[in-house]
């Protein structure tokens, strides 16, 4: 018996042990609602044109301003949609995958290890589709090319963050390319499964003893 109150003790101090879990967070941009020229795509039934977001630009990129792990974390990127002519892309700085707007199914997604600062993805656009030049917007760090591009962030949880593209071709809408990023859960230490799996095996030998 008294081995068994041990056990729970123990287990009840490795619950208590804070879990390290990542969860998404601003630094900067401005607070915006979506424009009435905001089509969410298919994906994505829960904005709607008027709803809040933060808004960055390239400025605020280059200063620094953008989306922030607070942890080490697995992420996954899915691909929700596009309204846009041009051809434009999201990807990490590692390039290992991306999604196309031309190509990529809608709901695709993939996952890759972040460290702790600011969320690694990046926006490009060709602009082919109204004759101006190719540009990309990395996330904190600013643009290539075009200076006119735009990011817009929707929090869903803290845990989960809509990333929203502008490509810079004056309608401005946030549709041109739309991704949701979501970070792993932390899962229990194995340990607490062990002492799980003890516990329900001292209690199994006491039923027995006791029948």
């Amino acid at each position: 018996m008294k081995s068994l109150h041990v056990m729970f003790f123990a287990l009840a101090a490795l619950l208590s042990l804070p879990l390290q879990a990542a969860t998404f967070t601003l630094s900067g941009g401005q607070a915006l609602t979506l424009p009435g020229n905001f089509n969410a795509p298919a994906g994505l039934p829960t904005l709607s044109p008027g709803d809040a977001f933060t808004a960055f630009s390239a400025a605020a990129a280059g200063n620094g301003e953008g989306v922030y792990l607070t942890h080490d974390s697995r992420v996954t990127f899915e691909y929700l949609g596009t309204e846009a002519g041009n051809h434009n892309v999201s990807s990490t700085s590692q390039f290992n995958d991306f999604f196309s707007n031309k190509v990529t199914p809608v709901g695709s997604s993939y996952s890759e290890q972040q460290s702790a600062g600011a969320l690694d993805f990046i926006f490009a656009t060709n602009g082919a589709a109204s004759g101006g030049i190719p540009g990309a917007y990395k996330n904190a760090t600013g643009t290539l090319g075009l200076g006119g591009l735009w990011l817009g962030v929707f929090l869903e949880s803290q845990t989960s963050a809509i990333l929203m593209f502008g490509d810079g071709y004056g309608d401005t809408d946030f549709d041109d390319m739309i991704v949701r990023a979501t970070v792993a859960p932390v899962p229990l230490p194995a340990a607490v499964w062990m002492f799980v799996a003890a516990l329900a095996g001292f209690a199994g030998i006491r039923s027995k003893a006791r029948s």
